[in-house]
């Protein structure tokens, strides 16, 4: 299920991003200097006219609603395999991306910030629902 998930993001972004950013999926690169730990994020925008990058990845799986803490239902995790994904690609800005549960009840973004000389922007966690 996690790529009909995936195939329905791809899809989404082309329609409603496709003009203003050049999208790539299932980019790959290297952590380590050595290629000793290849990275493969879900999806790498690139705005056309800017250049501005933000990197996304795909979570099949809810948040927990319930969930009061700090972490806002985030795995802990994701939140590393995104931060690895954003500093190696230079980018400011990365996005955990969730299913929602149900249309009416999406969970709001939350944005959480990593204070780093390297990632000046912040990551970003959303729930999305099929668009009408």
């Amino acid at each position: 299920m996690e790529y009909v998930f995936e195939d329905f993001l791809r899809g989404f972004i082309e329609e409603v991003l496709g003009e203003e950013y050049e999208v790539e999926y299932q980019k790959t690169g290297w952590l380590t200097d050595e290629k000793a730990f290849q990275l493969r994020h879900d999806l790498f925008l690139t705005h056309r006219t800017t250049k501005y990058a933000l990197v996304a990845d795909a979570k099949y799986k809810l948040r927990d609603e319930e969930e009061t803490n700090k972490k806002a239902g985030v795995a802990q995790s994701d939140m590393y395999q995104l931060v690895s994904y954003a500093l190696r690609s230079g980018c400011a800005t990365g996005l955990l991306l969730y299913p929602a549960q149900d249309q009416m009840a999406v969970l709001a973004p939350i944005k959480f910030t990593v204070s780093s000389c390297f990632m000046l922007g912040g990551l970003f966690m959303c729930g999305l629902a099929a668009c009408h």
